[in-house]
């Protein structure tokens, strides 16, 4: 990626934009979400568990993580 492309792109995100691509909530809502993305034929998703960084992670971050997982590999 060039240097350009990287300005191009910092001009172009807005926090609406951001917003659109980022989903937060319990699985089951971050799931309803996604459910319609995968309906229009989305077959690949990258999960992150971002509220770790903020609350330091731990066993729970976890098993939330591999609910969320689950629910959208019944999508």
């Amino acid at each position: 990626m060039r240097e350009e492309d990287l300005d191009r792109a910092a001009r172009d995100m807005t926090p609406e934009l951001l917003l659109s691509s980022m989903y937060a909530g319990s699985p089951s809502e971050i799931r309803d979400e996604v459910a319609p993305l995968v309906a229009a034929g989305a077959r690949h998703l990258i999960i992150s568990n971002m509220g770790s960084a903020l609350t330091g992670g731990g066993v729970r971050d976890v098993l939330r993580l591999a609910s969320l997982i689950r629910k959208l590999r019944r999508l």
